[in-house]
């Protein structure tokens, strides 16, 4: 199972905040699993109580 379906079969629910070369299957980028740190602050200013 993913990291995905183990949170959300825990009852939470996942948010992908991967950078935008993550994305594109065609990229280059030597690792597409970095976080878009922008999107997680912008995440954690809306849900940070939740999270």
């Amino acid at each position: 199972m993913t990291t995905r379906g183990n949170i959300e079969a825990g009852g939470a629910l996942a948010h992908d905040l991967v950078i935008e070369e993550g994305k594109d299957p065609n990229s280059l980028h030597p690792f597409k699993g970095n976080m878009n740190l922008e999107k997680l602050e912008a995440y954690l200013t809306e849900h940070g109580e939740s999270v």
